[in-house]
């Protein structure tokens, strides 16, 4: 997430390191992205160039007019409204007075990773295909777009692809994987680390919500994308 910005590494001046942790911070506190990358995947069209302007789109900054193909424009807008409709949507708000009074700064971050772990534990309700077929179907495809998104670090999303990191949702281990990367992005990571504890102390509620939630974004998505095309 918000995979453009620049990252700390071990022997950077430690004043360097604070500044760019800090960057991370306000990033993450900041975070717009209400559905994450498995969601994004799955309201997409069957279009390569739509599907991935809409999963990218968080890690894609600047302009893109005349840099970007139209697929990729159209799925790159296609996600700001399925996230503008989803962080509205009182199941989302309401996920976010389950997380702790440490981790509220990364509410929303923090909801975001735990509907797409409930998606992917309820894949089945949403998807006449398996998980498992779907996400080795959708990194394949997006690996041969690689070069046309309109990103900094290609290398580094390439590896995600190769990793099929969009399965990586469905399981508690997967899911601390996922805090751990976000935790070394921000000042106060340690309080990111056992963000997957609100998880487990809330589930029905939050499962319940994301249940309520995807029909209606569903729909939504849908009439979006006919707009766009249109």
């Amino acid at each position: 997430m918000g995979g453009a910005s620049p990252e700390w590494r071990p022997g950077l001046r430690s004043g360097t390191a604070r500044t760019l942790r800090a960057v991370h911070d306000r990033i993450l506190a900041g975070w717009r992205g209400a559905v994450n990358f498995l969601a994004h995947a799955l309201l997409s069209p069957d279009d390569d160039e739509i599907r991935a302007g809409n999963v990218c789109a968080d890690l894609i900054k600047g302009r893109v007019d005349g840099v970007a193909t139209p697929g990729i424009v159209t799925g790159i807008a296609l996600h700001r409204a399925i996230d503008r409709f989803a962080d509205r949507h009182l199941a989302f708000r309401t996920c976010m007075s389950h997380v702790a009074p440490p981790r509220q700064r990364y509410a929303r971050v923090i909801v975001d990773v735990f509907f797409d772990h409930c998606l992917a534990r309820s894949w089945a309700r949403y998807s006449p295909v398996s998980l498992g077929s779907f996400v080795e179907h959708v990194c394949a495809r997006m690996a041969q777009q690689v070069d046309i998104i309109p990103i900094r670090d290609r290398a580094r999303f390439a590896r995600m692809l190769e990793s099929r990191w969009l399965g990586m949702y469905a399981t508690r281990v997967g899911l601390d994987r996922v805090f751990a990367g976000l935790a070394r992005r921000a000042r106060f990571g340690h309080r990111l680390t056992e963000a997957a504890v609100d998880l487990d102390r809330h589930y029905p509620a939050i499962e319940t919500s994301f249940h309520a939630l995807m029909p209606p974004l569903r729909e939504h998505a849908d009439q979006v994308l006919a707009s766009l095309l249109d």
